[in-house]
């Protein structure tokens, strides 16, 4: 994991690589002092499993991220891994599918829409901007928002 790191280190933000370093810990730390030629897929379920049903979202990103650290190190040293797949390729047809709860969000009541406006105009931050032209729009996408001249 740490020559992972190092080698994107440059493109990653000093927060990405926190929150990056600490999922790793908390998700696959089991993992962490064995040598990646030896991993096997129930190394990796056996760490990721515990985390898949309560934490979905952050046990599939930790996935990743073991997939990523081990493609890296066979790049790095193929001789080690000679016919040995990453033990992550099917690790997402092994666990079991999750439902993730879907809650809505409170609308704002209509009628207190006029008077969120006034406010916000009033801010000069771009976020508010960015929030105006969203409500204005009729909620498009993320990107159309963030890319707006």
């Amino acid at each position: 994991m740490e020559v992972y790191i190092a080698h994107m280190r440059g493109q990653w933000t000093p927060s990405h690589l926190k929150e990056w370093q600490q999922s790793m810990k908390r998700v696959a730390d089991t993992l962490m002092d064995r040598p990646t030629a030896s991993l096997t897929q129930t190394d990796v379920l056996h760490a990721i499993k515990p985390a898949w049903e309560t934490t979905n979202w952050t046990a599939r990103r930790v996935l990743g991220r073991i997939e990523q650290t081990i493609e890296q190190a066979m790049a790095l040293d193929p001789g080690r891994f000679s016919g040995i797949a990453n033990p992550c390729n099917n690790a997402l047809r092994v666990l079991p599918r999750v439902s993730v709860p879907v809650r809505p969000r409170p609308a704002m009541p209509w009628r207190e829409l006029p008077a969120f406006l006034v406010l916000l105009r009033q801010r000069r931050e771009t976020a508010a901007r960015a929030l105006e032209l969203l409500l204005l729009a009729c909620c498009p996408r993320t990107g159309e928002v963030t890319h707006a001249p």
